[in-house]
This record gives C-alpha cells, structure tokens and sequence, in this order.
C-alpha cells in the first residue's frame, strides 16, 4: 500500500504519468472537480505531494476506488463525494489532484 501512496510500484519504478492514452503529451486525464453531479469515475492517480497523498489513502481515495461526486457547495466550496460507501467532503484544491478515468452516467 505504500507503493500506492508513495507513487512507486513494488519493482521500484514510478507509476504512469496521469495523462490519457498511456501518457499522450497534453491529455491529461480529468480531475474530480471535473465530474457532474451523480457521475462516477475510477481514481487512476493522486497527483501532489506525499502528505496530500497519504491522508487521501486514509480515506480511501487509492488508484482504482470508484468515487461517485454526490454534490458541491456553491462559490468554489467543497465537493461532496462517496467512496467505497462512504461520504465525505473534500476540498476542491485537494480534489484536483485527484486524476480519474472512466467517467460514467448516473
């Protein structure tokens, strides 16, 4: 798990760039702020640094944990979104950093 959070995979290289198209230059994969209401998507990196990294594991926001944006607050507030059953809000700044993929419907 702390491959995850660190950004390294168990062989010790680093995980692919959070670019679409297995790192197509300027592709960058959506943020959750980028997400409609109701909308799914499957985290596929945490940008940012290790602290960012880690407290967002402690809520379950890992590469591969479907998040489901629930709802936001108005004027740049916080996203409401659920994760592995569980709602929660987090700071728009800290949800950009949050990279997805796979985004569905309702």
């Amino acid at each position: 798990m702390d491959a995850l959070i660190d950004g390294t995979q168990a062989s010790g290289g680093a995980l692919p760039s959070p670019r679409a198209g297995g790192g197509e230059p300027g592709r960058e994969l959506p943020s959750l702020t980028d997400l409609r209401d109701g909308q799914s998507a499957r985290v596929a990196a945490v940008v940012g640094g290790s602290g960012l990294r880690r407290r967002l594991a402690a809520l379950g926001v890992l590469p591969g944990a479907v998040v489901c944006r629930r709802g936001s607050m108005p004027a740049g507030g916080p996203l409401l979104l659920e994760v592995r059953g569980a709602l929660m809000a987090l700071r728009r700044r800290d949800a950009e950093a949050v990279r997805v993929e796979g985004a569905g419907g309702r």
